[in-house]
């Protein structure tokens, strides 16, 4: 498998090197030989995941993104998907979420679930534009709010109290009324 120019082997034999970590060495510690190893490295041969997790554990690096490299779908993930019942749904959502990196999924991680999880339970019948559409504006309508002057924090607070319930655009509106009227109230 390949990561841009690089390898799923070439990953690996970096992340060992930069350890210092000898070739016999990581082999021994996860239990294969050292010819298997040498393949992996170099023919892009693929370890079962366990092995996989324990190569991420040695080297010090995400064993998901390990895993997602060599190709493979984390056990855990399988056996959710399995045991989901609307598979559809999974799909759809995993759809909306490919289109942001994983910096953007990371910077207030659990706020962007929030919104995709409420896009998707009011948009989902409209497939995964609309709920992508819902998203971008959720997203878009919270920077706004994030960037309110501070002086507004008041504002901000109480308009953004309940966002989990009626969402980041409903919070700006509420925002840039009551900025409008503080303002037309400050004139007379």
């Amino acid at each position: 498998m390949s990561v841009g120019k690089e390898t799923f082997g070439a990953v690996i034999r970096k992340a060992r090197e930069a350890k210092e970590i000898s070739l016999r060495d990581l082999a021994k510690r996860i239990e294969v030989s050292p010819t298997f190893l040498s393949k992996l490295e170099t023919e892009g041969w693929v370890p079962k995941e366990d092995k996989l997790r324990k190569i991420a554990s040695i080297l010090e690096i995400n064993g998901d993104e390990l895993v997602a490299l060599a190709g493979r779908v984390p056990s855990d993930l399988t056996e959710i998907i399995k045991k989901h019942g609307a598979k559809s749904e999974l799909a759809s959502l995993l759809r909306i979420t490919k289109g942001y990196s994983a910096a953007e999924m990371s910077k207030g991680e659990d706020v962007k679930a929030d919104i995709i999880y409420r896009c998707y339970n009011l948009m989902g019948e409209f497939g995964v534009e609309g709920v992508d559409i819902c998203v971008k504006g959720e997203l878009s309508a919270m920077q706004s709010v994030q960037a309110v002057p501070p002086q507004f924090g008041e504002i901000v607070r109480r308009c953004t109290r309940h966002v989990q319930i009626a969402g980041w655009v409903a919070a700006k509106s509420c925002v840039d009324r009551d900025i409008a009227s503080a303002a037309e109230a400050k004139k007379d």
